[in-house]
């Protein structure tokens, strides 16, 4: 089956309002698996899939960071450590969540990658639906940094806004006819200062940035038919055919 792009959905984690009737069910969740359920819930709330076909792929380059730094240091300071927290330390926990509240019962990858981790497994994604594994996939990348990371960046450094973005892939939409993720080896402290150029002319300076704008050209007009990442740390290529 070719793949092909449904419906975007993206959000900013610092103003998030969880919707009502997930007030209940994410009572315990940290922000990163509030961030994955209520970009899924934004995307999917007007869209119609089996459970049973549908796929889920989460991805992100920092994943609960602040939850992980938490979880160190109760074990250092040697106290009592939350079994809530250690659980929400580790970022399957967002998949199993959102597998649940939204009911899908196919496959459910997590991934991590400090290049490209939207595009990464949007690529697996493709590859899901073209080996007619799926009817549905569901590609999220989710931030949410920490004081920590945000330290090592330097008071000078652009702030990286915590959020998420979303994809739906089906088989009715705009055709994802080719996409290619090149990463390459480059020193840690670059991608502190994330630097990333589009093949449109904007310059990107946090993780979400590329998703952010590919969203806003899916809403507002239209996307390119190529779509081109440049960085020192890899490079991206995806190609659009058109929308049926």
């Amino acid at each position: 089956m070719t793949a092909k792009l449904t419906a975007v959905a993206s959000l900013n984690l610092s103003d998030l309002e969880i919707p009502a009737e997930l007030e209940n069910q994410l009572r315990r969740a940290d922000l990163f698996t509030t961030g994955v359920v209520a970009c899924c819930h934004d995307l999917l709330k007007d869209q119609t899939f089996d459970g049973e076909q549908t796929g889920l792929f989460i991805s992100t380059a920092y994943g609960p960071m602040q939850c992980n730094l938490d979880v160190l240091d109760a074990l250092v300071a040697e106290e009592p450590l939350s079994p809530t927290l250690f659980a929400h330390s580790v970022f399957n926990t967002a998949s199993g969540y959102a597998s649940r509240i939204f009911g899908i019962h196919g496959p459910a990858v997590t991934q991590t990658s400090f290049s490209y981790p939207f595009f990464t497994a949007l690529a697996q994604a493709k590859f899901a639906l073209e080996q007619a594994q799926l009817t549905h996939a569901i590609v999220v990348q989710a931030e949410t940094y920490s004081t920590l990371l945000e330290d090592g960046k330097g008071e000078t450094a652009t702030p990286w806004p915590p959020g998420a973005v979303a994809w739906l892939l089906g088989p009715e939409g705009l055709e994802l006819q080719y996409i290619q993720v090149n990463e390459t080896p480059c020193p840690p402290l670059s991608r502190l200062h994330y630097q990333a150029t589009s093949s449109i002319g904007t310059r990107h300076h946090h993780p979400l940035s590329m998703g952010l704008e590919l969203n806003h050209l899916f809403t507002t007009t239209t996307l390119p038919t190529r779509y081109d990442i440049d960085s020192g740390f890899g490079t991206v290529h995806l190609q659009f055919g058109d929308p049926t």
